[in-house]
């Protein structure tokens, strides 16, 4: 594997905090398959690992896990936005939407619209970096 691919697929056993000047946005969904609803999460936090902002929602849902982790995404940005936040490192355990997000590759479904406004959220940030990390 090549380093910048390898730098895109964080392995860590353990949360890791930004560096100071920065938060760190994790985020997450659930599915609940028999009532059609997703549950979406996201908690940002400073460099001493301090919880700055957290926000849940649920929406209804497709069954479309993809979709409901571009949502989660999303739903984290403007947390952390909300925080104020200016620089960024969002992280999820979704290796397709962090593609999406950083152009590794494109999708012509309904999680399209969300991650073009994902790449609009983004200039909100003076910085802004999408990274996958493993679910723990």
């Amino acid at each position: 594997e090549d380093f910048l691919a390898e730098q895109n697929n964080v392995q860590q056993s353990q949360w890791s905090p930004p560096e100071e000047g920065w938060l760190k946005v994790n985020v997450d969904d659930a599915m609940d398959r028999v009532n059609y609803l997703a549950g979406l999460g996201a908690v940002v936090k400073n460099h001493k690992g301090e919880t700055v902002a957290a926000a849940v929602s649920t929406f209804k849902s497709s069954g479309d896990v993809e979709l409901s982790e571009a949502k989660a995404v999303l739903w984290g940005m403007q947390a952390a936005a909300k925080a104020g936040a200016t620089s960024v490192i969002l992280e999820s355990d979704s290796k397709g939407v962090i593609e999406l997000i950083n152009n590794k590759r494109s999708t012509l479904t309904d999680t399209f619209w969300v991650i073009f406004d994902i790449i609009e959220a983004k200039k909100i940030f003076q910085n802004f970096k999408a990274q996958h990390v493993l679910r723990m």
